[in-house]
């Protein structure tokens, strides 16, 4: 029958294109959403400096003791969010992670005289 087989294939048709229009087709609609960022530095000795950039804004400070730990929330924003930490020791060891929204994105570290350590991302909001 011509109008049995027309409906089985229409109904699986329409059934994707519905499921489609209730996720967003992959996402590619998703509103931005906050963010927790978190930068989290340990070893032995002190940094002779420390320097971390958000989104264009930099900070940086000098004779940093360790451990050193900074959680930053990061509002809603179209485009996302980029970051840069660069941790920076004269002798002894340094370990940097960075976390975002309580996932590692970054770890690493170094030990000896004049070592630098660090982590940089961007979420895709």
């Amino acid at each position: 029958m011509p109008g049995v087989r027309g409906r089985s294939v229409r109904w699986p048709v329409l059934g994707v294109v519905g499921a489609l229009l209730v996720t967003g087709c992959g996402g590619h609609d998703r509103s931005p959403r906050p963010h927790t960022l978190v930068f989290d530095v340990t070893g032995q000795g002190t940094l002779s400096s420390l320097t971390y950039t958000i989104d264009g804004r930099a900070t940086g400070r000098k004779s940093v003791g360790l451990p050193w730990h900074q959680t930053f929330r990061l509002p809603a924003r179209k485009g996302g969010h980029k970051w840069d930490l660069t941790a920076k020791l004269d002798s002894g060891s340094v370990y940097v992670e960075v976390y975002l929204d309580g996932a590692r994105m970054s770890s690493g570290g170094c030990a000896g005289d004049g070592c630098d350590s660090g982590g940089s991302g961007s979420t895709a909001d």
